[in-house]
């Protein structure tokens, strides 16, 4: 499968958008709103997920959003901003970002990435 059917399973289960980025922080595959997620996001997000203090001190930007960190460890980010979240989850290669908004729980949204992810770590990715 390609990393693009990942992004758009994903995004027919439920979420409003989605990033798959390497060990690197390069783009596998991206939803359109989160296509051009800039570089710094990138960063922030690698740095949260190895160390998880840093992510509860300074939330989660995204695309100029300040996301507030609900549970983070290394490899799993829960966020809210509202009614919406951000989760991120990583795998041995492969780290997703998923976006929810008011219409997908955060329980749901957490299941479909774990779901994904657990997948991607049985194929050794």
């Amino acid at each position: 499968m390609s990393w693009d059917n990942y992004v758009t399973n994903l995004i027919s289960g439920g979420l409003k958008d989605v990033a798959l980025l390497d060990n690197s922080g390069n783009l596998l595959a991206a939803s359109p709103a989160l296509s051009n997620l800039p570089v710094e996001d990138r960063r922030g997000i690698f740095e949260s997920l190895k160390d998880p203090n840093f992510a509860r001190r300074n939330g989660l930007i995204l695309g100029g959003v300040r996301y507030i960190v609900l549970n983070a460890s290394e490899g799993c980010i829960h966020t809210r901003r509202g009614s919406s979240g951000a989760l991120v989850y990583r795998s041995k290669t492969v780290v997703i970002l998923g976006i929810h908004d008011e219409k997908m729980q955060l329980g749901n949204a957490s299941k479909l990435i774990e779901t994904t992810i657990s997948f991607l770590i049985e194929q050794n990715y």
